[in-house]
């Protein structure tokens, strides 16, 4: 029931916050243009303005994916997914918002599965924001994407960061879960790498990790070149054997 209406409320709120999301930042790309012209403290609070409001929405839609999958109610719709051009517009994303993050795409394969674009970004995105976040400043970090010939593709991102506490790492795609040492990176849920882990499941693939503390983290993502949602049913079986 709590579910149910945390979906309820976070769906009513979609449609008035996509209008405020909207018309912020039309007001701030005025603003950057010189279309609109205000003084300097004026400009810095629209600036402001069109960030949070962006970021209550992200918050938004983020809750209303965990309340569907844990409503068993996620539908996948299959389509093709050019997923090295999605990890580079999701690189260029974060270069362009945090110009002080360091991040490349080592190997870059022309990648194409059958599978549902939202969530395959929404897993990127989340791995690509905890990476920026956590990875420290001294070394890049690293996206590799890779594809087999019939088995699938494989995406890992590493980073150099402070790696995951070992106390942690048992915990580290539960529900709300945070780490006390995670508080000194900024504001989260708790919810991106949970969710992204059920997404990873229903897209016929797994999400992985690996940490040594001190010397950074390594999230590994596999997919299926093919969803089994797309799949007759004994196909599904059988990619369901290999991505478990």
């Amino acid at each position: 029931q709590r579910d149910e209406a945390f979906a309820l409320i976070s769906h009513e709120v979609r449609g008035p916050l996509t209008t405020v999301v909207g018309y912020s930042a039309r007001l701030r790309a005025a603003v950057t243009s010189g279309v609109l012209n205000v003084d300097v403290p004026r400009a810095e609070e629209i600036t402001l303005l069109a960030r949070e409001a962006q970021r209550l929405r992200e918050i938004i839609l983020l809750v209303l994916d965990v309340a569907e999958i844990e409503r068993s109610s996620v539908a996948v719709e299959v389509e093709p997914v050019q997923v090295n051009r999605l990890v580079q517009a999701e690189i260029d994303r974060i270069r362009l918002d945090q110009p002080a993050v360091s991040m490349a795409l080592v190997t870059g394969d022309d990648v194409v599965v059958e599978s549902d674009e939202r969530y395959v970004r929404r897993i990127v995105q989340s791995l690509l924001d905890n990476a920026a976040r956590y990875g420290g400043d001294t070394e890049a970090v690293e996206v590799t994407l890779k594809q087999d010939e019939g088995a699938g593709c494989w995406l890992t991102v590493r980073d150099h960061g402070a790696g995951i506490p070992a106390d942690a790492q048992s915990r580290v795609f539960e529900r709300f879960y945070r780490h006390e040492s995670a508080s000194a990176h900024g504001r989260g849920l708790g919810l991106g790498l949970y969710l992204s882990r059920r997404l990873a499941s229903r897209l016929g693939g797994q999400l992985t990790f690996t940490s040594t503390p001190g010397e950074g983290a390594t999230f590994s993502l596999t997919l299926p070149v093919v969803c089994p949602d797309a799949l007759p049913p004994e196909q599904s079986e059988a990619v369901g054997a290999l991505f478990p």
